[in-house]
């Protein structure tokens, strides 16, 4: 298991590898699908920071959701991923969860994983998992039938319903298993406090506790660390390309057709640009200058450190296709690849620090032709 979630990222990052032409995008304040609208495609919504998303009717294949508030009650046939405040799955979907949120609610059957990051996460005792649910947040309680295991790191976790293979947690308070709680593997957990345990609760294979120390290491805590940003990262890049899809096209042109051009602005952007900056800023005609000159070249970076994973994706999808490509999957697939090269020893952050400088170079060059 202390494999898995390295593989998971690249599921998350792989999936889904093509757009159908039947792909629906949606963006508002409020955008809903009734119970008797179909989507026969890939559903793609968005829904901005305050707005509310629900969805009724039908989707085909999967639904990639980013709101304030996001509901499920449909039928959803394949993939569910979701960024917001609040997630509610009251209807089907038939394979993988994916939700990160300030609170989640699973209140129907699930086909195959949950995979959350989460300040709470609740799964109803009418839901089943048929997979694994892997949570990191602060607590879970898990009320519902689990097919597979329950795996992750969080505050505090209760399980009160069957779980078909293993509990692999760490927590930092305590591990609660209830009344109904039948655990048909091991339970392996790492806690300060020692399980609390049901007088009925079952446990089929041996239970391991061990005591967190000041130097242990935990490649699911490091895995964590690592998902956190990722996210972040990706968050940032897709409301950008939901709200200025036609801009991020222009900028991959521009990056692609002029490489060398393009890593010389980088370049001197994000070297030079601080230190001149910083030299305007200690004279006194030059100050406001220099405060603009740094404003400007701050920005330059933010944006190159958001979109370096829509650039490196162009170019897999260049190197897949023979055409650059700005598209949902191709930025996931993008994002995904740069966090994972800052993994790979000497060789990975270098492309990385590639990445960003050619990205910045496109930002800077855009901009300048518009302006």
């Amino acid at each position: 298991m202390k494999i898995f979630s390295l593989i998971l990222l690249t599921i998350i990052a792989c999936s889904p590898s093509c757009v159908h032409a039947e792909t629906v995008i949606r963006v508002g304040d409020n955008v809903s699908l009734s119970a008797d609208q179909t989507v026969e495609g890939d559903y793609y919504v968005s829904s901005g920071a305050f707005g509310n998303t629900t969805i009724s009717g039908k989707v085909s294949e999967d639904v990639y959701a980013i709101g304030a508030a996001i509901t499920n009650n449909g039928t959803i046939s394949k993939d569910f991923s979701a960024l917001g405040a609040t997630m509610h799955v009251h209807g089907d979907v038939k394979d993988d969860v994916r939700i990160i949120a300030g609170d989640a609610t699973i209140a129907e059957h699930v086909g195959g994983d949950v995979f959350v990051i989460a300040g709470s996460l609740k799964v109803l005792s009418n839901a089943t998992v048929d997979g694994d649910i892997i949570f990191f947040g602060g607590t879970a309680e898990i009320n519902g039938k689990v097919g597979g295991s329950i795996v992750g790191s969080s505050e505090k976790i209760r399980v009160d319903a069957e779980v078909g293979k293993n509990i692999d947690v760490k927590t930092a308070t305590t591990l609660t298993l209830g009344e109904k709680a039948v655990v048909n593997g091991f339970v392996r957990y790492t806690s300060v406090d020692d399980m609390v345990r049901a007088q009925n609760a079952t446990v089929v294979g041996e239970i391991t506790h061990s005591t967190p120390g000041i130097d242990s290491t935990d490649v699911r805590e490091e895995f964590k660390s690592a998902l956190i940003p990722f996210f972040i990262s990706l968050f940032a890049a897709l409301c950008l390309f939901l709200f200025g899809r036609k801009h991020l096209q222009n900028i991959v042109q521009i990056v692609h057709k002029s490489g060398v051009k393009v890593a010389l602005f980088g370049f001197l952007t994000t070297g030079v640009g601080p230190f001149v900056a910083l030299v305007l800023l200690l004279t006194v005609l030059g100050s406001l200058v220099g405060a603009l000159v740094g404003l400007l070249v701050g920005l330059a970076v933010v944006s190159g450190l958001v979109l370096m994973g829509t650039v490196f994706g162009s170019y897999l999808s260049k190197m897949a296709t023979n055409h650059a490509v700005v598209s949902l999957p191709w930025i996931v697939a993008g994002t995904a690849g740069i966090h994972i090269l800052l993994f790979v020893p000497i060789v990975g952050p270098l492309l990385v620090l590639g990445a960003f400088i050619m990205t910045v170079g496109g930002i800077v060059l855009f901009m300048y032709g518009r302006f």
